[in-house]
């Protein structure tokens, strides 16, 4: 009997423990098929909202975007990939209201996270999703809405 206590007591013990490490939060699955995609893995949005700080995300948007979107996001910045034949398509002027004004930010968030194929698009964009935290990836979506001013 009294090792029994004392079994149950060290599994009590062990439980209340628990670690120190955080949880990771539980995300929605981008349904692939939704984009064309069924032979493509999903992949896994953080929770809405999905839009964030706007300072985040154009400190993120210099150091992740900038290359391909132009500093101002107008794609204008002498883009040109010479090592790959055919050439990558121009990236999208982020500045052109009625182009961004159209998309949903579930949209922005699946495209910013998840790259250009998750939304029918060129696989050049990449996917950011497993290099940026929630608040960096709400952070472009901010700023991309405020680069067009939508």
């Amino acid at each position: 009997m009294l090792a029994r206590r004392l079994f149950l007591a060290a599994v009590l013990a062990l439980v209340a423990c628990g670690d120190d490490e955080p949880k990771r939060p539980v995300y929605s699955t981008v349904d692939p098929s939704a984009a064309g995609l069924s032979g493509q893995p999903g992949c896994l949005l953080p929770p809405p909202p999905y839009s964030g700080d706007c300072k985040v995300g154009a400190e993120q948007f210099a150091i992740a975007c900038a290359d391909c979107h132009g500093p101002d996001g107008k794609a204008q910045n002498g883009w040109a990939i010479t090592e790959v034949d055919p050439p990558p398509p121009k990236p999208h002027d982020l500045t052109d209201t009625a182009y961004v004004g159209d998309l949903e930010d579930e949209y922005l968030m699946r495209v910013i996270a998840c790259g250009g194929l998750a939304v029918g698009k060129s696989a050049y964009m990449t996917s950011w999703v497993s290099a940026m935290s929630e608040d960096q990836l709400r952070g472009l979506v901010c700023y991309v809405r405020e680069l067009s001013g939508t």
